[in-house]
């Protein structure tokens, strides 16, 4: 049961990213099927990511490690200054690019896959983990997308800006910290 709710607050942790992302995401004009697909999407990564995480353990990952923050923060500028600074506009970018939600997925749940690494480490189950994991993130996107509608709705240009400066600064954490 302790088990339990310590991988329930794990989840909560690991969905923070998603949350903040889907929050700036929520800005933009994103159809409902946009929005079921990318929190399937980071549902299915964020249940993936930890087994990878496990069955590969510290052998590959450690020799990659300084890599994947700089792959995470330029994914984020990246997404950021196409908010910011494209002509045309910014939800024609976003739209049906499933690319683009696999690529916020895996960013989103690299973390995962360490945690994965480090239950590996202590010979846990991980079904228990994923499962919450998944579920977590999954709701944890939806409920970012929602905000994010309701705050372009009350701020409407302004709700843009900010996504992009959320998505700048997530990278910008990224870079500095991992």
């Amino acid at each position: 049961m302790i088990t339990t709710l310590i991988y329930f607050f794990m989840g909560i942790g690991l969905s923070m990213d998603t949350f903040s992302v889907s929050l700036s995401l929520g800005t933009l004009s994103l159809s409902q099927k946009e929005k079921n697909v990318l929190s399937i999407t980071v549902g299915i990564f964020h249940f993936i990511m930890p087994l990878l995480g496990n069955v590969i353990g510290n052998q590959i990952y450690q020799p990659f490690f300084p890599y994947t923050k700089y792959l995470a923060a330029f994914l984020f500028f990246f997404l950021s200054c196409e908010m910011m600074f494209s002509k045309k506009k910014t939800e024609n970018y976003f739209s049906s690019s499933l690319l683009t939600f696999l690529g916020i997925a895996f960013t989103v749940s690299m973390d995962s896959f360490t945690v994965g690494v480090l239950l590996g480490m202590e010979k846990s189950s991980m079904i228990i983990p994923c499962i919450l994991f998944s579920t977590l993130s999954f709701l944890f996107t939806e409920f970012g997308l929602w905000m994010g509608k309701e705050l372009k709705k009350h701020y409407e240009s302004k709700a843009e800006k900010l996504g992009s400066i959320l998505l700048f600064l997530i990278g910008l954490k990224y870079l500095l910290w991992g």
